[in-house]
């Protein structure tokens, strides 16, 4: 980023790409939405290495 910028009330919005990209098309209508400008974007992949997933069974509730 640009030493230039002058920032007012800065958010980061942090979305995670899954399945169908989701949760990217929820972060750009956020954007959109609330009139704010892209400024940068981290890769994933510089940032995580995800070498597998476990995944555990949960509780289920009786209604």
């Amino acid at each position: 980023m640009s030493s230039s910028i002058k920032l007012r009330d800065p958010w980061l919005v942090a979305v995670w790409p899954g399945m169908g990209h989701v949760a990217l098309s929820a972060g750009f209508y956020l954007l959109a939405k609330l009139g704010m400008h892209q400024l940068s974007e981290l890769s994933a992949t510089e940032l995580f290495d995800v070498d597998h997933i476990d995944v555990k069974p949960g509780s289920q509730r009786n209604s």
